[in-house]
């Protein structure tokens, strides 16, 4: 699972939640600039976004309009409220999460995650 998020105490958060709950490899970035570029070279499974990293929901839109990423599941991960779940769903994330709600997190990526749950869709 590919986790974008810029704060390093969410990094290490959500990295434990996909590494322990999920049992699936985390690779971190810290920047949504990339992301379309990382997805492409990565190709993660799932991607998991704070909606509050700069840039984020413009990367989204980017990354569902490219024909070689847009059916990459993407779920936001709203923690500090600067865009809604409305919002994030409208810019064309798969799912919303708030709140820092583990176990809400855990529900929604095991509905994305292949049965495989590693990180790349090519390990399958």
């Amino acid at each position: 699972m590919l986790i974008v998020e810029d704060q390093a105490p969410l990094q290490e958060m959500l990295a434990t939640v996909v590494e322990q709950l999920l049992n699936a490899r985390a690779v971190l970035v810290d920047q949504a600039a990339t992301l379309v570029e990382k997805v492409k070279s990565l190709k993660p499974a799932v991607i998991l976004m704070d909606t509050a990293v700069p840039g984020g929901i413009q990367a989204i839109k980017k990354l569902k309009s490219d024909p070689e990423t847009q059916r990459v599941p993407a779920i936001a991960f709203n923690t500090r409220g600067w865009a809604t779940c409305h919002e994030a769903l409208e810019a064309g994330y798969d799912a919303c999460v708030e709140d820092s709600n583990v176990d809400r997190l855990d529900a929604v990526a095991r509905q994305f995650l292949p049965r495989t749950n590693g990180i790349m869709a090519d390990d399958a």
